[in-house]
């Protein structure tokens, strides 16, 4: 039996609020030790160095989550997948009632422990990383069985299924 194409009528809507999980925490919590303490690894640095290079570090850092769209305003809110194929995004500083739709870039590309989900639109672009204690596992299962099927390109990871 072959599979439906996405935009057959029987193919649910699906709809996904972006969360901070443990292991998000843990991810940022992680860039973040490392940003503040590599240039303490460097003995013959006097501390003001050491000091003011860490700073730089984790402003960099947050400057490239809010780069990305993973922080602040053009952080995305609320993801809506229709039947029909297409996307419907609400970043955080959208109107409530306002959905723009956007197109999944070819980029995008998902692996069994993580989707890192790209979009561009009439709006610029916006980008998502999803790890999966951010949703149920059976809603897991279903974004990536439909990603899969529209063509988001799956990478071979060591790590086992969660």
């Amino acid at each position: 039996m072959s599979p439906l194409p996405i935009s057959s009528s029987s193919s649910p809507l699906l709809a996904f609020e972006p969360r901070w999980s443990a292991p998000r925490c843990v991810l940022v919590g992680a860039q973040c030790i490392i940003c503040i303490f590599v240039p303490w690894l460097i003995p013959s640095w006097p501390v003001y160095a050491c000091i003011l290079l860490s700073l730089v570090a984790v402003a960099l850092l947050a400057a490239g989550y809010l780069r990305a769209g993973w922080w602040g305003a053009r952080r995305v809110v609320r993801v809506t997948w229709q039947q029909s194929g297409s996307w419907l995004l609400q970043r955080a500083n959208d109107n409530q009632d306002f959905m723009a739709t956007w197109a999944l870039s070819e980029d995008s590309y998902i692996v069994s422990w993580l989707m890192v989900l790209r979009w561009h639109g009439d709006a610029g672009s916006a980008a998502l990383m999803v790890l999966p204690g951010e949703m149920r596992m059976t809603a897991w299962r279903q974004w990536q069985a439909r990603l899969r099927l529209q063509g988001a390109k799956a990478s071979h990871s060591s790590r086992p299924d969660v």
